[in-house]
């Protein structure tokens, strides 16, 4: 085998390293300028100054805690000082706090937490000569829950008056029980 000169030798190492080049520049082309690396930060660190600006709850705020029923979309509301367990979260705190509360509102000053629920009372009247269940309260009705065909001329004048005007009752049971001992 023969050897190569030094000149030669150099020239061969020129061209290799030429096309290893070309290669490389061939495939950048064909796969397209690449996204910039983002700088290296400290772990946590980024989150830690979002967390830091974000506000938090001050000693002496309020929380409004509101309590909607559905279907009724009757609301029960009910404003407090804010425990001391609170003082220094910040809304998403909040939300891992009270994970059946929606935050509505969120201030340093005032929390506004909002609670959706079944409603539990219904209503129990007569219309149209039978009696009617409602969801809700007097005065804050929802929709029927249940025609019960039982007659207004099958009650005694006592509960036909009672019914006239309408009767709260909290929860199904109750409800059925008061329509038990009504049309007995």
């Amino acid at each position: 085998m023969q050897r190569l000169s030094i000149p030669r030798r150099r020239w061969l190492l020129l061209g290799l390293g030429l096309l290893v080049f070309l290669a490389g520049w061939s495939l950048a082309l064909v796969r397209g300028p690449r996204p910039p690396v983002p700088r290296r930060t400290l772990p946590g660190r980024a989150a830690l100054v979002q967390e830091t600006a974000a506000p938090a709850i001050r000693a002496g705020a309020t929380v409004l805690y509101r309590k909607v029923y559905f279907p009724s979309g009757r609301t029960e509301e009910s404003e407090e000082p804010a425990p001391a367990a609170l003082v220094g979260m910040r809304r998403q705190d909040l939300t891992l706090y009270y994970p059946q509360w929606q935050v509505e509102s969120f201030s340093p000053d005032r929390v506004v937490l909002r609670q959706d629920l079944p409603e539990p009372w219904r209503h129990v009247r007569l219309e149209g000569g039978e009696v009617v269940v409602y969801y809700g309260r007097a005065g804050h009705l929802g929709p029927v829950l249940s025609r019960t065909g039982i007659a207004a001329d099958r009650l005694p004048p006592v509960d036909r008056h009672r019914l006239e005007q309408g009767v709260d009752v909290e929860g199904d049971e109750a409800v059925r029980a008061f329509l038990e001992s009504d049309a007995s």
